[in-house]
């Protein structure tokens, strides 16, 4: 039997500015469901970044940190980025950038999860 993804995402966020050594920080947390099926199609994350929204001159920097919870069906694995690449997860996603200069960035990502059943 072919999954059928039907998808709605609700999503909120929230910037401050000039939080820590003069850099913007934000919140942002989501829901999402898969009304394509009926059991374990629902997913949710929570996150914070620190720094530039997006860096794309010299010196300009963010990081960030998400914990990510989805069910196994909530999401086409084809599309799953994060804490849940096969199965359901939970877990922790730590992204970075660093624009060396304005056309030159280096990016990091580290995840740590957990499946769990559904």
């Amino acid at each position: 039997m072919v999954d059928k993804f039907v998808i709605s995402q609700v999503t909120a966020g929230y910037s401050l500015t000039e939080v820590i050594a003069c850099q913007s920080m934000g919140l942002f947390t989501g829901f999402l469901k898969n009304h394509g099926c009926d059991q374990s199609n629902t997913g949710w994350y929570l996150g914070s970044k620190l720094g530039s929204d997006k860096p794309s001159q010299s010196n300009e920097w963010n990081i960030s940190l998400t914990y990510q919870n989805v069910k196994d069906k909530a999401i086409p694995q084809h599309d799953l980025n994060g804490a849940g690449k096969k199965l359901a997860a939970k877990g922790f996603v730590l992204e970075s950038v660093y624009a060396i200069n304005d056309h030159l960035s280096l990016k990091g990502k580290a995840e740590a999860s957990k499946l769990t059943s559904t």
